[in-house]
């Protein structure tokens, strides 16, 4: 064993008492309240040598604060103290929180581990440190290294905490740093404030969480994303029973040629396929088109809402939808209506629909969401077998005739007059500078647990490699409930850009998309630009969510599991951009700017791009 770096040194030379407590090696005069803290934890230097040592000589050789996440690296002090006391294979390390107000509540929240054979590091997520993964509770609390072990003569459990010391000041520039805590479930959400600061008298980290929100949001809230008041069991009463009972007697009246409806419960505007199916429609002419968009299926509808919607599904030839709409799931189509379902997605990376249900084991015999489909595009014909088993019906159905939105890639007046609106809107569009464009999707079953972590990305180490050069633009998936918090010091580099619906749009401006295991991937591999695949929860994703394809085989650019490798493959414009082509041609048949043409005539004119008559019969 060494001898110990480290002696009982006055940290100021007009102390005259002895001091009696070392934090990383520096002493501090005598403290009642502190030493009897210590004792209660299993300290006492006068009498244990083997707790002096250990507590003398843990070191900590780096702090690192990013929104929830907690980085500890201490030295390896192993080596300067007598093993010959502890019982081989029984020591153990971790990051520790006391509560100040209940010193009797302690939540070890993070196992040391060597990252080298001098250092070992601990990384706590406080989003997931209670029971059931819950965030950090509310209150104070101060972090200390805990080394535990068992003793070799009376074969009992030891242990010592040790403060993270004076070196931890160093990381608040300005006293203090905040986040935000979350938890989102469809019966339970809860969000917290958090202040990391330095605890002058502990000589250590100190963490305070408030509570924000703590409630069950299904009580009050239909849709969470937009705080859609939850419509109630009357209203659902109605939509559910009542309303198929007023269009079977509207049903009686007769379908009218040509008549177009669009329709959707998950946007309240033009936009996506429909915007570019509909543009189609008014060039060719036709003038018998309608529309009824909502928000979301949460948000009311009046009574007018319901006859129209029940008037144009029981005389629409066509009724085209962009996924699965709940006003039609149960009601009886008539034979001569077409469902052609659009999809708002492209390609397919994890499995949905019926699909995802069956991997669950979810019972979906008496489910009717997709099967009622009278026809689906699709962006290929190697997707066909993949919707056909995601809506449960039969592939003879599903045309493989292209994606309409992305008609825009080809249409050049239309990307300049896209690119413009979006420099009026955002200012930050005129700096000259290149553009980054984070888009990943969401974690969470579904959309009341919608969420992205975004403690993932180190804002700091990306603001640093890229502010000169780039701005980061964040566009999260629409369903996703809680917001990037971006520092002050940050905000003239990252820009959060979700509340603009269409990404498509971002793309045309974008030099580098970063994405994860959203269908983003799919359309911009069409503009041929380079993408990063950044998935720091990889492993975990694939094991809860089905893929179609093995992941790491099928993406068309470089993955990266850290901040730093994505600094990296930036800097080295390592982006394996040889993957595009392929993926291209495997996801789209077409590629030409005529999907929504080739749609329209398919379904609606009935003839094939040369113009030819098509025997076209409705499934």
């Amino acid at each position: 064993m060494a001898e110990s770096e480290y002696k009982f040194v006055p940290i100021a030379e007009n102390l005259e008492e002895q001091p009696s407590v070392i934090v990383n090696g520096k002493a501090y005069k005598e403290d009642k309240e502190l030493n009897d803290f210590l004792n209660d934890n299993g300290l006492n230097v006068d009498t244990d040598a083997l707790k002096f040592d250990i507590y003398n000589n843990i070191n900590l050789k780096k702090f690192d604060i990013n929104e929830s996440r907690v980085l500890v690296e201490i030295n390896d002090f192993t080596q300067y103290i007598n093993q010959e006391e502890i019982v081989p294979g029984s020591l153990h390390t971790m990051l520790t929180l006391v509560s100040k107000e209940q010193k009797q509540r302690k939540l070890n929240i993070a196992d040391f581990g060597f990252v080298d054979l001098q250092s070992l590091v601990a990384e706590a997520n406080l989003n997931i440190v209670e029971k059931n993964s819950h965030p950090l509770k509310p209150g104070e609390y101060i972090a200390f290294v805990k080394v535990v072990w068992k003793t070799k003569i009376k074969n009992e459990v030891a242990s010592v905490i040790v403060p993270l010391g004076a070196d931890v000041k160093k990381s608040f520039s300005v006293g203090l740093k905040e986040t935000e805590l979350y938890f989102y479930a469809a019966k339970r959400q809860i969000k917290s404030k958090v202040i990391y600061s330095f605890d002058e008298h502990y000589q250590t980290l100190k963490i305070t969480s408030e509570e924000m929100l703590d409630f069950n949001p299904s009580k009050l809230f239909g849709d969470l994303k937009n705080k859609t008041a939850n419509p109630g069991k009357l209203y659902k009463g109605f939509q559910k029973y009542i309303y198929p009972m007023i269009y079977s007697i509207i049903k009686v009246m007769p379908v009218k040629k040509n008549r177009i409806f669009f329709a959707s419960d998950s946007r309240a505007e033009m936009g996506g396929n429909f915007e570019f199916l509909n543009y189609e429609l008014m060039n060719q002419g036709f003038d018998d088109v309608h529309y009824v968009f909502n928000e979301n299926q949460f948000v009311k509808k009046s009574l007018r809402t319901f006859l129209k919607f029940a008037w144009l599904t029981a005389t629409s030839e066509y009724i085209f939808i962009e996924e699965s709409h709940p006003m039609l799931e149960h009601v009886s189509i008539k034979h001569k209506v077409n469902v052609i379902q659009t999809w708002h997605a492209a390609g397919a990376f994890k499995t949905f629909g019926y699909t995802s249900m069956r991997l669950m084991a979810q019972d979906t015999s008496k489910m009717n969401f997709h099967r009622y489909y009278t026809n689906a595009t699709v962006s290929s014909e190697a997707m066909v077998p993949i919707y056909s088993e995601a809506f449960d019906v039969d592939s003879d159905i599903i045309k493989p005739l292209g994606l309409a939105r992305s008609d825009l890639f080809w249409n050049d007046m239309l990307q300049y007059e896209r690119i413009n609106n979006l420099k009026q809107e955002y200012d930050f569009l005129n700096t000259g500078k290149k553009v980054i464009l984070f888009a990943p999707t969401f974690r969470g079953a579904g959309r009341k647990q919608a969420h992205y972590p975004f403690e993932y990305l180190d804002l700091k180490a990306i603001y640093e490699a890229f502010k000169d050069d780039y701005i980061f633009l964040i566009k999260v998936h629409f369903n996703t409930l809680n917001k990037i918090n971006i520092p002050v010091i940050y905000s003239d580099f990252f820009y959060d850009v979700s509340e603009y619906r269409d990404i498509n749009d971002l793309m045309l401006l974008s030099d580098i998309m970063i994405t994860d295991y959203s269908s983003v991937s799919f359309e911009f591999a069409l503009l041929n630009k380079p993408m990063l695949f950044f998935v720091p929860d990889l492993q975990d994703y694939v094991s809860t969510r089905g893929f179609y394809y093995h992941y790491d085989e099928l993406v068309p650019g470089k993955i990266v599991d850290n901040s730093q490798e994505l600094i990296q493959a930036i800097e080295n414009k390592d982006f394996e951009e040889e993957k595009i082509p392929k993926f291209k041609d495997h996801f789209f048949t077409y590629q030409d700017g005529k999907s929504s043409k080739r749609i329209i005539d398919y379904f609606i004119n009935k003839v094939d791009e040369d113009g030819n008559a098509l025997d076209v019969e409705k499934n």
